[in-house]
């Protein structure tokens, strides 16, 4: 008697959201946040803070016209959204970084849809409209890009255990299968069919 072996490899079940390892369990979750997640969120804040003082700085230069400055501050929100996109995209695991850079993005098309005195007087209705609308693109562009990575990475490390036991039960599926054409062709042999096979008998 010959035995039928599938030759799939045994998938190893993930481990338990109990266990220290599993990325969401209390261990890791309480690393994350307490040893990882400060110094992402202050990363992108830091990041932030280099665009607009580098705006604040240009706008104390009495040459430089409102035109130039309008151009330079969509040109650093656009600039923001490119960095945080390619850090987001390479690390996987940068949250904090992101979720700083969706609150900048958001605070700014907040502000500007009921803009300060001063910002009133230097530039027009136009202008603070269209910078309020490349805020407010730039923060829904990043936060389904925030929303993907996060997908990806879930997929990815097979968070939740789904994939394994699906390609499992898969493999389980294809096993009965070919069990049943075997048994099939056996069946007909027995009918007074004839199994002919390319071994040559001594």
């Amino acid at each position: 008697n010959n035995t039928v072996e599938s030759g799939v490899p045994a998938i190893p079940s993930p481990p338990s959201m109990d266990h220290p390892s599993h990325p969401l369990s209390h261990k890791s979750l309480s690393q994350y946040i307490y040893l990882r997640l400060p110094f992402e969120l202050f990363a992108g804040y830091a990041l932030t803070n280099v665009f607009l003082y580098f705006n604040v700085w240009l706008d104390q230069m009495d040459w430089i016209t409102p035109q130039t400055l309008l151009i330079v501050g969509n040109a650093s929100l656009v600039m923001m959204l490119v960095i945080g996109c390619v850090v987001m995209w390479r690390s996987g695991m940068l949250y904090g970084v992101g979720a700083s850079l969706i609150w900048y993005f958001v605070g700014v098309a907040v502000e500007l849809h009921t803009p300060s005195q001063p910002i009133y007087n230097e530039f027009t209705d136009e202008q603070i409209t269209a910078t309020q609308a490349t805020a407010a693109v730039a923060s829904t562009i990043f936060f389904i890009m925030f929303f993907i990575r996060m997908i990806k990475s879930i997929i990815k490390r097979n968070l939740f255990g789904c994939v394994g036991w699906k390609i499992r039960g898969a493999a389980a599926d294809d096993d009965e299968e070919d069990e049943d054409d075997i048994a099939g062709v056996v069946e007909a042999g027995g009918a007074g069919g004839e199994i002919r096979t390319g071994y040559v008998q001594a």
